[in-house]
Parts: structure tokens; C-alpha cells; sequence
């Protein structure tokens, strides 16, 4: 399949944005259906397993929507892009079967179950904060969506704006600093400058939410787009070896070709300039890799050709 082909960049670009506007849908409908009512009384009588209790409920319910809101665009693209891997290879009439299914099933569930990083000691330091539960409650509701390290900058974001509101300026310690980015020191900084209202608080940490949370679930969306593309292709080839209908091909690593390429996916078609088999890793710079993604942000393919080609 040719990796510069401009219907296939606009299909993969399609299942991304799906996956993307799935993933947000299913974060936000788990954030507005935690019971904080029920999560703020555990607080609020320090009962540490009804806190825990209330997030394993979270995690499972996010899981849920996500799996199941990804379920039919999963099998929408995977079918398109088995029968294009069929089609280039000139099988015209190929219908996936329950193996494709299998594949196509696990890499949907692990994606999904990814999403869920609430962490624990987050959630423990916030519940330690001497303000009222439910207040506590609706913090700990903001980190669902976010990874490990958003949460913890999200965290000292908002703590930095509490002890403004409630201690006048505040100054950034240099500990503080290596936990923000680059868009919160300066949102902080300017913040810190004036007297901050409720209000105003609220409205910062809101923003740096969402602008946190559409970043990471457009890593995610981008990266399983092409994780899936590679897969449904790669378990279509499986199927028609198993057929024994594709003999003597091999599978070529394509890079983007362009200067965002970073240099240790550059090097791996020279390390495999004669291809590998179905089922043989790729030598690469990071270590033998069955098949794209290398890392995250990977926009590799691979190709599979006749051996004399």
C-alpha cells in the first residue's frame, strides 16, 4: 500500500477525528455522572475505601463509554482497511474474519482502558485540602481524562492559585515551576499580578483542563488511528498467509518522509532493506518492533512486496 497516498492519509485523518470526538464524549459524560454528592459524604467521613469505591465506578463507567463508543467506527475502518490491503494486493473479493474481529476487539479495549490514570496519591492530597468536601469532590471529578503527570501539574496549578486567594501573591518556587508548562507559568504569572475572585479561579483552572484534556485525548485519538491502521492491515495479511495466497512477500517500514521524522524511525528501513517476514520483528534503533507505532506521535506504515521487487 503505497504510504503516500493521499485517500488513504484522509482516511486515517477521518477515524482520527471519530476516535477523538468518542473519547472526549465518553470523558465528559463520566465526569458529569460521578456521584459527588456520594464521593464528598466519603470524604468528608474519611472513609478511604467508599473514596475508592466511587473512582472504581468511574473508571469502569469511562471504560464502558469508551469501548462502546469506538465500537462501530472500529469496525467501519477496519473492514475499509482490510479490503484496501486486499485490493493493492489484487484480491478483489477478501471479507475479514473472526480473527480480524479478535484484533480488532483487543486493540479497542486497551485503548479504552488506557484513558483511566486517576492517580491515587492526587487524590489522596486532595482530599487533605482543608476546604469543604464537596468542593473536594468536584477537584477530583476535573482529573478524570488527564494522565499521571497532568494531574499532579493540574494540582499544583490550582494549589498555587489557592494560597494567592487566600494569602495574597504568591511566588513560583523553582519545585513548582519544573511541575508546570510552559503556558501555566505564564497564565500564573499574569494571574499573580492582580487580586484573583472565585470566579476568576475557577475560570483558570477550567481552562487549563480542558486545554490539558484535549491535548492528551488528540495524542490518543492520532495514535490509535494509526495503530489501528496498521494492525487491521497487518492481521489482513496474516489471514491471506494463512490462505497461503501471498507467498514470497515481505514488509517494508515506511517512514512519513518528511523533516518532522524523528532520526531513530528514519533509520529503520536502512537497518531492513530487505524486508522482513510476516511475522519478524524490525531492527530499529529502540530495539526489534513488530510493527508502527515506534513512539508515540509514530506515523510510520509499512508496505508488503514481492522479495524481488
Amino acid at each position: 500500500m503505497n504510504p503516500n497516498d493521499s485517500e488513504v492519509e484522509r482516511l486515517i485523518a477521518s477515524f482520527e477525528e471519530i476516535v477523538y470526538q468518542a473519547i472526549k464524549a465518553a470523558i465528559e459524560q463520566t465526569r458529569q455522572e460521578i456521584d459527588t454528592a456520594t464521593l464528598a459524604e466519603a470524604i468528608a467521613s474519611g472513609d478511604d475505601k467508599a473514596i475508592a469505591d466511587a473512582l472504581d465506578i468511574a473508571a469502569v463507567n469511562l471504560q464502558h463509554k469508551a469501548t462502546d463508543g469506538l465500537s462501530e467506527p472500529f469496525a467501519t475502518f477496519f473492514d475499509t482497511v482490510a479490503i484496501i490491503a486486499a485490493t493493492v494486493l489484487g484480491f478483489t473479493t477478501y471479507t475479514p474474519g473472526r480473527d480480524a474481529e479478535v484484533v480488532r476487539d483487543n486493540l479497542r479495549y486497551r485503548i479504552a482502558k488506557s484513558l483511566w490514570e486517576l492517580h491515587t496519591e492526587i487524590a489522596t492530597r486532595i482530599s487533605n485540602i482543608d476546604i469543604p468536601a464537596r468542593e473536594i469532590a468536584a477537584r477530583i471529578t476535573q482529573l478524570v481524562g488527564l494522565s499521571a503527570a497532568q494531574q499532579k501539574s493540574l494540582d499544583t496549578f490550582v494549589r498555587i492559585l489557592d494560597r494567592a486567594a487566600t494569602k495574597g501573591k504568591a511566588r513560583l518556587s523553582p519545585a513548582q515551576l519544573r511541575r508546570l508548562n510552559a503556558s501555566q507559568r505564564s497564565t500564573l504569572r499574569k494571574a499573580l499580578a492582580s487580586e484573583l475572585s472565585p470566579e476568576d479561579t475557577a475560570r483558570l483552572v477550567e481552562q487549563q483542563r480542558g486545554t490539558m484534556q484535549k491535548h492528551r485525548v488528540r495524542v490518543i485519538a492520532r495514535a490509535t488511528a494509526h495503530q489501528a491502521f496498521n494492525t487491521a492491515q497487518q492481521s489482513t495479511w496474516e489471514a491471506l498467509n494463512a490462505l497461503g495466497l501471498i507467498d514470497g512477500y515481505r514488509r517494508f517500514w515506511i517512514h512519513a518522509g518528511d523533516e518532522r521524522v524523528r532520526t531513530t524511525h528514519r533509520a529503520v528501513p536502512g537497518l531492513n532493506s530487505a524486508g522482513v517476514g510476516l511475522q519478524q520483528p524490525f531492527l530499529t534503533p529502540l530495539g526489534p518492533c513488530h510493527m508502527p507505532p515506534l513512539e508515540i506521535g509514530c506515523r510510520c506504515r509499512v508496505e508488503l512486496r514481492r522479495a524481488t521487487e
